[in-house]
């Protein structure tokens, strides 16, 4: 019999002090197993005493058995939690298969129904009602369809997708995207004949659930606010890509303000068309933008003339003439349209306006820097000496201009600035604000071209296209000759022309330009020059403006003479006709 406290040699053979669970032991035997022949010591021992084992293999299995069940009991839970998932994600799947066939089953009744919508209102529309629309297909097909101005852009998705194979369509037009909601098509902008190009949009773009008409947002969706010139330019590209193939248009040099107001009044869908113009009593030129950049440069250099004013930044007048009729929007339609066409902007107009018709707000120095440029010089030479603190001996120029510019009293010294800055939002912002309105809803003939176009961008745009000599200079691509003598002549011919660049006056070098290019911007991403031989009196500077290509002779020996004959061209008003190419 062995007692409850091990023998010295027993003491080597000791497990660990915790009692000993059998595998398969019973609920009435939870600690140890019995049996009823022979009483196991262990039975005799008191619960939690250590156990002693005499037979080290047979404590060994006995560990190695417990252990394995355990293993099992684990991976059989595993298994058990796998094959829950597993019929989880089946049954999901299945409701997802379901949901998605009878998505498409709905799908298509609307698609039917939406045919059906369009082709009765087809029937019931008058056709002063109606637009006819280019459909450009991915694949690059075209379909002439018509539609009434009240059709809903959602119906217009739905029509397209029941009648071609787009399974989802993204409509594109004038560069942006038509939203997919109950909104007609006059609605969102559409009047007029135009170009959709029609895209295959992503499934996982589109919500599963469709929302109600009453959750939805009756306002659009803010653009992201961009800074940068080539989200612009992208914005651009895509509204040109989506344009009308050219029209013909015929205006006069001398009325070219009344012509072409008359024209955009007349033809409204003129801005989803590239333009072919000729000028009045000139010989027909091919037209590859420089006719038309010509005629915008024309136009609002005499329009600037006759209904904004301003020293160098130009803004519109209050004129009765202007603010109460469509003209003032329509100037607004022509600016996108030339920015869109010849990547043209009117460099006179003040910055203030693109900025307040982009974002809808200015900066303080913007406006004071603008409107600098809007004073006459005398004024201008005054703020100056005002910001500078100088006020000895002009109190009388200022209370002048205190009252010229609608002020009321003169103010002290220490807030000087802000009450100049005060008097310029008064007269670039307070006076023109129902002007500025108005050109810009011309200005967004375009949807979203213009949205969100930070004030920092319109300024870089606008310094990218003012041209200076050093600018003019680095846009030059020459191109020259392969013999050996004539490339050591043109050579020369180059430090000439760049040479005579560079001692242009600020309007000379505009006429320089309008003479290169047809433009008083840089509008233009490269400049050519190419050479020939002419001499004599044939030598004279040529100018093929379409493609901003200046033929220069070789034959010049001094940068005098280059200089004398250029300027001697420029001055000469006949220059400035076009003959055909």
């Amino acid at each position: 019999m062995t007692t409850s406290h091990a023998t010295p040699v027993q003491q080597q053979i000791v497990s660990h002090p915790q009692p000993v669970t059998h595998p398969t032991s019973t609920p009435q035997s939870s600690t140890l197993p019995q049996t009823t022949t022979t009483p196991q010591p262990a039975a005799w021992i008191p619960t939690g005493t250590p156990v002693i084992d005499i037979n080290p293999r047979h404590r060994l299995i006995m560990e190695q058995e417990f252990d394995f069940a355990v293993s099992l009991a684990a991976d059989q839970d595993r298994e058990a939690a796998r094959q829950t998932a597993r019929v989880r994600r089946n049954l999901a799947r299945t409701e997802r298969q379901r949901l998605r066939d009878q998505r498409k089953e709905e799908q298509k009744t609307m698609q039917t129904n939406a045919v059906e919508e369009i082709a009765n209102s087809r029937h019931n529309t008058a056709p002063e009602d109606m637009l006819s629309v280019i459909l450009v297909l991915p694949d690059q097909q075209e379909l002439n369809k018509t539609f009434s101005k009240d059709t809903l852009s959602e119906t217009l998705h739905l029509y397209i997708e029941g009648v071609t194979d787009v399974v989802m369509a993204k409509l594109v037009y004038c560069g942006q995207v038509i939203p997919r909601r109950r909104e007609t098509l006059s609605a969102l902008g559409i009047t007029g004949n135009c170009r959709i190009i029609i895209e295959e949009a992503d499934f996982e773009d589109s919500s599963d659930e469709r929302e109600s008409e009453e959750e939805q947002s009756p306002e659009p969706k803010q653009l992201l606010h961009i800074t940068d010139i080539s989200d612009l330019e992208r914005r651009q590209s895509r509204v040109f890509d989506s344009l009308l193939p050219a029209v013909d248009i015929t205006v006069d040099r001398d009325n070219i303000v009344d012509d072409v107001l008359t024209l955009y009044r007349s033809k409204p869908d003129i801005i989803h068309h590239r333009l072919n113009v000729t000028f009045e009593g000139e010989e027909a030129a091919l037209d590859v933008d420089g006719l038309t950049r010509e005629m915008f440069s024309c136009f609002f250099l005499a329009m600037f003339l006759k209904m904004f004013s301003g020293r160098t930044h130009k803004l519109p007048m209050v004129d009765t003439r202007t603010l109460f009729n469509d003209t003032l929007v329509i100037v607004g339609k022509i600016i996108s349209h030339a920015y869109v066409l010849c990547n043209y902007l009117p460099p006179a107009l003040s910055p203030v306006v693109y900025v307040l018709a982009s974002s809808g707000c200015c900066s303080d120095d913007l406006i004071l820097s603008s409107f600098m440029s809007y004073i006459p010089e005398t004024d201008q030479q005054l703020v100056n000496s005002l910001l500078s603190q100088h006020f000895d001996g002009i109190h009388e120029e200022l209370v002048n201009f205190i009252s010229t510019y609608g002020g009321y009293e003169v103010p002290k010294q220490s807030v000087i600035r802000q009450s100049i800055v005060d008097i310029a939002k008064l007269n670039m912002v307070v006076v023109p604000f129902v002007p500025i309105a108005r050109i810009k809803v011309g200005l967004d003939c375009y949807p979203l071209l213009w949205k969100g176009v930070s004030e920092s961008l319109i300024v870089s745009l606008l310094d990218k296209f003012k041209p200076t000599p050093a600018k003019v200079i680095n846009l030059i691509s020459y191109k020259s000759s392969d013999n050996a003598t004539m490339s050591m002549l043109e050579e020369r011919i180059k430090s000439y022309l760049e040479r005579f660049i560079r001692s242009l006056s600020k309007p000379q070098l505009l006429a320089f330009l309008r003479f290169w290019t047809s433009s008083d911007t840089l509008c233009i991403r490269k400049l050519n020059v190419e050479f020939n031989s002419t001499e004599g009196i044939n030598r004279r500077p040529i100018a093929n403006t379409c493609d901003a290509v200046l033929h220069v002779s070789r034959m010049y020996f001094s940068a005098e003479e280059l200089a004398q004959e250029f300027n001697l061209h420029l001055n000469d008003t006949s220059a400035r006709v076009f003959d055909s190419v």
